[in-house]
Parts: C-alpha cells; sequence; structure tokens
C-alpha cells in the first residue's frame, strides 16, 4: 500500500488500501521510503499499527521508536559507564560494535541496552520524515492469497540470551491471524521460512538418571527429534531456494518490531 495522507500532529496516516484489500485493525505494517527498493534487512523508518479500516482506504497509527532517552535510561540502570559510551556512539560503526562487545563483557541482555541506545541515537540525529507516497509492506499480508510459512528452532524476543518459551507460537499466531498459513515442513508450495536458533540435543541419561527421572530417555528422544526436524527443514528451504528470514528480520517486514519487545 501507500501513504496518501498524513497527519502529523495526531500522529496518524492514511492508506489507499480497507477493507477491500482484506485490512482490519491491529494489522502493522514496515514504511519505507518511495522509489527506493526495500532494504533486505527490512528495517523501515517508521512501523504503523491500522487503528480503522474503510472499505478503500484505512488510518494507522506511527508506532513510537526506541526513545533516546529511555534507552540512555536503562543504561543508567546497569551501572554502564555512560561517558565511554556517548564517546563510542560517535565512532564509525565498527569501532563501534567492537567497544559494545567489551561494554557488554558477553552479557546479551547488556548488548541489547546498548545496540537499543546506539539505534535511537542514529534514529535521532537521521530520522527521516513519512512523506506522501512512502510505501507500506507486511511480509505476511497479502491482499490476493495466503502465504505460506514454516516456524523452526528456538526464538529470544528480549535479548537476554534465553530462548523465550511461547516466542514461537506468538510468531505462529501472528501470521495466522494477519491472514497467513503456518505448515509443519518445507514444500514447494512454502513462501516462507522464519529461522530461529538451533535446537539443543539434551545429552543421553545414564541409568541412574533414569531411575530418578522415568522420562529421561524419552526427553533425551524429543530432543535429538526437535533438531533433525530442524535440520531437515532448513535444508529444504535452502534446496528449494525457500527466503529465510531470522527472528529480527521477520518482525522488521511485518512493521513489528518496535513492539515485539513489549510482550
Amino acid at each position: 500500500g501507500e501513504i496518501i495522507l498524513i497527519d502529523e500532529a495526531a500522529g496518524l496516516v492514511h492508506l489507499n488500501i480497507g477493507s477491500d484489500d482484506h485490512i482490519y485493525r491491529g494489522l502493522t505494517f514496515s514504511v519505507y521510503d518511495k522509489n527506493i527498493p526495500i532494504p533486505r534487512h527490512g528495517r523501515g523508518k517508521a512501523e504503523i499499527e491500522v487503528l480503522s479500516v474503510g472499505k478503500k482506504t484505512s488510518t494507522a497509527r506511527i508506532i513510537p521508536s526506541e526513545d533516546f532517552e529511555k534507552a540512555l535510561n536503562k543504561l543508567l540502570a546497569e551501572n554502564i559507564d555512560v561517558t565511554t559510551v556517548m564517546l563510542s556512539l560517535q565512532k564509525p560503526q565498527q569501532q563501534r560494535a567492537r567497544d559494545f562487545e567489551g561494554f557488554a563483557e558477553g552479557s546479551p541482555y547488556w548488548l541489547k541496552i546498548l545496540n537499543n541506545l546506539a539505534t535511537a541515537y542514529d534514529e535521532r540525529g537521521n530520522k527521516r520524515p513519512i512523506i506522501l507516497g512512502d510505501i507500506v509492506a507486511n511480509l505476511v499480508w497479502d491482499s490476493d492469497k495466503a502465504n505460506i510459512f514454516v516456524v523452526v528452532g528456538g526464538f529470544d524476543f528480549d535479548g537476554d540470551g534465553n530462548i523465550d518459551r511461547y516466542a514461537a507460537d506468538k510468531i505462529k499466531s501472528l501470521i495466522t491471524e494477519w491472514g497467513g498459513r503456518v505448515d509443519d515442513t518445507v514444500t514447494i508450495d512454502t513462501d516462507f521460512l522464519v529461522l530461529g536458533k538451533t535446537p539443543q540435543a539434551l545429552r543421553k541419561p545414564t541409568f541412574e538418571e533414569m531411575e530418578i527421572d522415568p522420562m529421561a530417555m524419552q526427553k533425551y528422544g524429543q530432543s535429538l527429534q526437535k533438531l533433525d526436524h530442524y535440520d531437515e527443514v532448513l535444508n529444504l528451504a535452502k534446496d528449494l531456494s525457500i527466503p529465510i528470514f531470522n527472528t529480527e528480520r521477520f518482525l522488521y517486514f511485518i512493521g513489528y518490531k518496535t513492539q515485539a519487545g513489549r510482550f
């Protein structure tokens, strides 16, 4: 779709797509510059959420991006040397990334806070306004057909280094709610693969461990099955040239990146 009207004061935009195009409330989109190809990483200039729908048009709110001051306050709460970090923000991206790895000391959670600060810092300095004619897109939604997805692996939405227990179910729910279809394995009909982290196979239990936990061997077998299924799906997707999306790329392409960290 396209942006056809902008209400900056209210933080709203109007789109040239509506119920006739299967648009509905709650659907989110990424906004991309008009006349410029959509980037492979899927990161747009803004994210929007549909609030009201007419037959031919709809209205959406502009979702606020990560605020610089909020990110800075999170950083202060972790007792990281803010002065040194601020100096790193002014360096080229590769040098900045090396500095952040050192500041984080191996903690994915701290690294996410630092990267959020950097994103907010860059957006504040290089923010591109939404303009008439900008493109809106959502990987799942399609006005003509239901895209077919396969979702495998583990997903870490909050960046703490741990797999979120219900994250895969959340992704599947978003896909089905927004008009897509989820299959268990890749076929020639699959449109996209959303790939999480590789499942970890459990160590084969000893006799003593099986005496303590009668389900230990079953759990071990299930972990091997999950790993085998993951490898099978990934190899099939590569053989069939199915587009593969990691968590972040998928969320950017559906205009949901900002909201993802809130659940």
